[in-house]
């Protein structure tokens, strides 16, 4: 078993989300749960978005930062509306939506930008 995070919590991170953990430990299909950006950390947690899998929860990223989508070499590709990452790929379209999202984080870390791209360039709310 790995030791990797999941896609959907990753992608929560990256969008500002705080203290992710396991929800139900009985339930291998829950997605866990944390703090969504907006919150101070007390009161009850929520469960995390799958945003590899949600269309609800995914849908409003990618309508804000990508710019343009295809298939090509057997993987979606979606193109950063803004140009600072370039593209990212995916086995599914939201799976390259979520690359996209780390991509971007990264990109914040690596310039120093932390919460300016999602919050100034896209309109999300950011970290």
């Amino acid at each position: 078993m790995s030791d990797e995070k999941p896609l959907h919590h990753r992608v929560a991170e990256a969008l500002g989300w705080t203290h992710i953990g396991p929800g139900n430990l009985m339930d291998i299909n829950d997605p866990g749960v944390g703090y969504p950006p907006q919150y101070q950390v007390i009161g009850q947690k929520e469960r995390v978005p799958r945003f590899d899998e949600d269309w609800g929860a995914t849908g409003p990223i990618m309508e804000a930062m990508v710019d343009g989508m295809e298939f090509r070499q057997h993987q979606w590709c979606m193109t950063d509306g803004r140009g600072h990452v370039g593209a990212a790929f995916g086995d599914t379209m939201l799976e390259a939506v979520c690359n996209l999202v780390l991509a971007t984080a990264a990109y914040e870390d690596e310039t120093d930008q932390r919460g300016q791209v999602f919050r100034g360039d896209y309109g999300l709310t950011g970290r």
